[in-house]
């Protein structure tokens, strides 16, 4: 079985198949808040990145849907510092952008959250499933039909910076109904 490199990726369910070596943390793909239990293995998968220090994309999603005005886009993944010990290792940090395209097929950004550091760097546990959840709010004159979400890797550091996620997950609350007489 291939083993990962820097810069690459694996879709599996648990990281030890796919490290070289080193003192990284076994992360197991998240389950249901569980997360990092040998038996989540054989319920799924998740995406594990050795990350590079080139900034960059990661993940690229096309959704197709009508929104009615007010209606409000919620996002939500769960994320995990895969990174092995020692000093001076970069902890993972990510854009999540949104885009609405017209259309004539011009994008639109409509937000960017930003993960910031995360991970045993930012006082957190490693290997450790944390979830991260924004809105979009889309008002009248938002006439989009198909949406982007882009997750970026903005380290600059392949020194650490191996990071999973899990869970990509997308709601929509419709605006409230109110009956005129």
């Amino acid at each position: 079985q291939k083993k990962i490199t820097w810069s690459e990726y694996a879709v599996t369910n648990r990281k030890s198949v796919w490290v070289q070596s080193g003192t990284a943390p076994q992360v197991y793909q998240h389950v249901d808040g569980k997360g990092n239990e040998a038996n989540n293995a054989k319920e799924g998968y998740m995406l594990y990145c050795d990350g590079s220090q080139n900034p960059g994309l990661v993940f690229n999603l096309k959704v197709d849907a009508d929104l009615c005005p007010g209606s409000t886009m919620y996002f939500s993944a769960w994320l995990c510092d895969a990174s092995s010990t020692g000093s001076g290792k970069s902890a993972p940090n990510m854009d999540f952008v949104v885009t609405g395209i017209d259309d004539k097929g011009k994008e639109h950004a409509l937000t960017t959250f930003t993960t910031s550091e995360f991970g045993i760097n930012a006082s957190m546990e490693r290997a450790k499933w944390y979830q991260i959840m924004f809105p979009v709010k889309f008002d009248a004159g938002d006439t989009y039909h198909t949406y982007r979400l882009r997750i970026r890797n903005k380290s600059t550091s392949s020194d650490g910076n191996d990071f999973a996620i899990d869970d990509i997950r997308i709601y929509v609350q419709k605006p409230p109904v109110i009956p005129i007489q």
